[in-house]
């Protein structure tokens, strides 16, 4: 019979005896290809969520250092103006003198430069308004702080970030890779 005829009746399939014939074969997956084997896309996905878990526990941790510093920084205030509704000024000067510092200590923990800065220049012009300078002189040198404190705290910030920007990902680096 000829092969191109489709005619006449169908010939039994024959087994093949060959040792491979006998296994069968798994289809080639797209996976045994990658340079770290079957298991890549579980070893990603895994530090994939280790990396957001981690950066959940980061993002927490500095909002509730920002919340601890806010409510203190309010307390604050409102204990001196209950003090100077109460006391009068030269008493709620001297203790804006000795408790603004310690919450800006506190403001520099936690890293909030705009604030910490801002309360800097308060503590100054508390702190030359009660050495008797003029209002002029309070607000200029208050400017100052302001701006000192600032630039000192972003250029801490950044130095201390600076070497997580030249730093590259270790994990997962490819066989032909450096």
């Amino acid at each position: 019979m000829d092969t191109t005829s489709d005619t006449g009746p169908a010939g039994r399939p024959q087994r093949a005896t060959a040792p491979e014939a006998r296994r069968p074969r798994a289809a080639p997956s797209p996976a045994s290809a990658q340079p770290f084997g079957p298991d890549a896309a579980t070893i990603l996905a895994t530090e994939h969520w280790s990396l957001l878990g981690f950066r959940s526990l980061i993002w927490n941790e500095a909002m509730s250092r920002a919340t601890v510093f806010l409510s203190v920084l309010s307390a604050a205030i409102i204990t001196l103006a209950l003090l100077s509704n109460a006391a009068g000024g030269s008493h709620t000067t001297t203790l804006a003198l000795v408790l603004l510092p310690v919450v800006l200590f506190l403001g520099i923990a936690t890293q909030l430069a705009t604030v910490d800065a801002a309360l800097a220049a308060a503590i100054v012009v508390l702190a030359v308004r009660q050495a008797g300078a003029l209002a002029t002189i309070a607000v200029v040198t208050a400017a100052a702080a302001f701006l000192l404190v600032w630039a000192a705290l972003v250029a801490w910030e950044r130095h201390t970030l600076d070497p997580v920007a030249w730093t590259t990902p270790r994990f997962p680096t490819p066989p032909d890779h450096p």
